[in-house]
């Protein structure tokens, strides 16, 4: 017979285990569409390392794709939010991610930016799909690529686009784009990843997973 206090440490200990593993999930969920992206740029014989790529959107999913980009050593170039979008041709590193994961935190403008990195710039009104770039990562919401932006995604140079936030392409954007050679890969494929570790949500032994993201990233790549 297990006494009051076992009982409360086990369901204690079995609500960290569940808040970590949802945590995990949800940042998984995000990172999967960078792993998406590996594979796309794999069947092309390139890599994601020295590639540009523009982000639109700086909330959970643009931040954690972001940090992901990095870690793979890509350029990314540009995120967004309601009044417009900031642009660092230098591209950003851990220093300017901190940075801009602040500013929002504090529920600031991407304006605030400049202050530290003059040298970069905001555009008000805008999206960031004129920006040169090898890789488009949408990020922010639904319907945000109409056909006027596919056409300047095309202009851009960029030749793969990884639909990150939930069908940020409209379908004559679709169409556009793959007419014009760029690799779309939609949302329901680049999100499968974390749909794929969700399914541990089925195992009734998950809760007693110790398993760090390392080894969640493993486990949605295989």
């Amino acid at each position: 017979i297990f006494s009051r206090g076992t009982v409360l440490s086990q369901s204690n200990a079995f609500a960290t285990c569940a808040d970590n593993f949802f945590l995990l999930k949800q940042i998984l969920c995000n990172l999967s569409q960078v792993f998406f992206a590996r594979v796309v740029l794999a069947d092309m014989n390139k890599e994601l390392k020295g590639l540009r790529c523009a982000i639109s959107g700086s909330g959970k999913i643009a931040m954690h794709v972001l940090e992901k980009l990095l870690s793979c050593e890509a350029i990314p170039v540009t995120v967004s939010d309601s009044e417009g979008y900031l642009f660092d041709g230098d591209g950003f590193d851990y220093v300017k991610y901190t940075l801009i994961r602040n500013i929002k935190a504090q529920q600031r403008s991407l304006k605030e930016y400049l202050k530290t990195f003059p040298r970069a710039k905001y555009i008000n009104d805008a999206k960031p799909w004129g920006e040169q770039c090898d890789i488009a990562f949408p990020c922010a919401s639904q319907n945000e690529i109409d056909q006027g932006e596919a056409l300047s995604i095309i202009s851009s140079g960029c030749r793969v686009l990884i639909e990150c936030s939930n069908m940020p392409c409209t379908g004559q954007a679709v169409d556009i784009l793959r007419k014009a050679k760029v690799h779309v890969a939609p949302a329901k494929a680049t999100a499968a990843g974390g749909v794929a570790v969700g399914e541990l949500e089925l195992n009734p032994e998950f809760s007693l997973m110790q398993w760090s993201v390392e080894d969640f990233e493993n486990k949605i790549q295989v």
